[in-house]
């Protein structure tokens, strides 16, 4: 690669008569003489605009001139550009040539006048003597230069959504007008502000300084609903579930929203934790669809060891309660203020067991089953959900929380007039179906068995109702 200090040798200085078929070309020169190297962009830099003043002999010159430039501008806006690619120079801003020419007794009074727009009053009087001489300057537009400070420093600059530098730093041939400035920092929250470059003097510098605000302690959160994919809103940002947000610590208020079901809002207090640890909220969203009174099937509990003991080979991962209550008193006490229902539906869902086993099982309590969600696992005093289905045994096979959901609805997009259930999986340890691990989402077959824990559920679809049992 060519040294870039002799790329400048290169370009013809034409001294002589500078005809205007070789304005581009000097423009471009005074590009490269103008270029610096730029230790943030690892490249050399230059200003993108640039004011060419042509001193003429004559009225009919100027004209002439004029009427070129104005025909070939653009042509030289694109030479300026294919030049700076190729010579690896990062133009300032973008590129722009203006041509100013003089002529008659006040020549020198006009390009005074255009020289003080682009460069300090006191390099004026050398730069009108070289034009005398010359006949033509071409003059780098440095209109003002920005000075961005920060408190503390070392943060990164964006302005107009390009990068800038890292604070305290330098942005040269700062237009009039308008800018987006950005400034990040780790640690500090984000500055975004509209920074305004009012008219000013030629080569002015303005010095704009940032006091950071240090960003509050933050926490991850998971968020999970049940269905999946409903609407959560928080902070006016919407995602749809499962999500995760990182956020300030403290309260937040937290809203759902999916079709044909009831819309919730809770409010839930987010403790400060890293990225890799999330603090996580669950919900079950109720069911208020225009079937939500069907009845779809029958959930039936038996008493524990009432049907022949039968254990999974690998228990979900267990917690260490060390007097659990009674599993069948739990149990009872879940149903205790259910409406009873009809004994020779008892007796009828009690028939495949007793064929199956020879044993007369203990029924403990039963309920209907209606379209929506049914939560499947152990109480957890910690969580925002409580299971409708609750799983109690002496050796603590289930851990806390909602293990599995269970979600009953109609298939219309099949055109199926029954209903599908699906089963899915919410523990680290995975549910059994049909004697397969199932980690996620798995739709359940005519006869399914599933397995929780040390916990056995039978479901049966039949027609016109479906059948849910439990043992243990």
């Amino acid at each position: 690669m060519l040294d870039p200090k002799k790329l400048i040798e290169k370009l013809p200085r034409l001294d002589r008569d500078k005809p205007f078929r070789y304005l581009g070309r000097r423009v471009v020169q005074g590009m490269a003489e103008a270029a610096r190297e730029n230790a943030y962009l690892g490249r050399r830099s230059a200003p993108g605009r640039y004011l060419v003043v042509r001193l003429a002999d004559s009225d009919d010159e100027r004209e002439r001139w004029e009427q070129q430039f104005a025909e070939s501008r653009a042509a030289i806006v694109r030479e300026l550009e294919r030049e700076a690619a190729a010579r690896e120079i990062q133009l300032r801003s973008a590129p722009e040539v203006e041509l100013i020419v003089v002529s008659g007794a006040g020549a020198d009074v006009e390009a005074e006048r255009a020289l003080t727009t682009v460069m300090d009053e006191r390099d004026v009087p050398s730069a009108c003597a070289r034009l005398t001489e010359e006949r033509e300057l071409v003059v780098p537009r440095r209109v003002r230069t920005l000075q961005i400070e920060s408190d503390p420093p070392e943060a990164q600059v964006y302005l107009d959504d390009r990068p800038a530098g890292v604070t305290p730093c330098r942005v040269e041939d700062i237009t009039e007008g308008d800018h987006r400035l950005v400034l990040a920092r780790p640690g500090f929250l984000h500055h975004e502000e509209t920074l305004r470059i009012e008219p000013g003097k030629a080569g002015q510098t303005i010095r704009h300084h940032t006091a950071l605000s240090a960003e509050p302690e933050m926490g991850a959160l998971e968020v999970r609903s049940f269905p999946p994919g409903a609407r959560v809103t928080i902070a006016g940002e919407a995602r749809e579930t499962p999500a995760r947000w990182r956020l300030p610590a403290g309260i937040i208020e937290v809203g759902f929203e999916k079709e044909d079901f009831e819309p919730l809002t809770l409010t839930a207090e987010l403790p400060p934790a890293p990225e890799g640890r999330p603090h996580v909220v669950q919900v079950k969203l109720n069911y208020a669809g225009p079937m939500k009174d069907d009845a779809v099937g029958r959930l039936i509990v038996y008493k524990p060891g009432s049907w022949g003991a039968r254990r999974s080979q690998d228990p979900i991962l267990a917690d260490n309660d060390p007097e659990p209550e009674p599993a069948g008193s739990r149990i009872a006490a879940f149903f205790r203020d259910m409406e009873p229902e009809p004994a020779a539906a008892a007796h009828t869902s009690a028939a495949g067991v007793i064929a199956a086993t020879g044993q007369q099982p203990e029924v403990l309590g039963e309920r209907t089953i209606r379209r929506g969600v049914l939560i499947i696992g152990r109480e957890d005093p910690g969580s925002h959900l409580a299971p409708d289905i609750k799983l109690f045994d002496a050796e603590n096979s289930v851990t806390r929380g909602c293990h599995a959901w269970l979600w009953v609805y109609a298939d219309v997009s099949t055109g199926a007039t029954f209903n599908t259930f699906l089963i899915g999986n919410n523990s680290p340890g995975g549910i059994r179906v049909d004697g397969q691990l199932v980690m996620g989402t798995r739709r359940l077959s005519d006869d399914s068995e599933i397995e929780v824990g040390n916990f056995l559920m039978r479901f049966v679809k039949e027609t016109p109702e479906a059948r849910v049992e439990f043992a243990f």
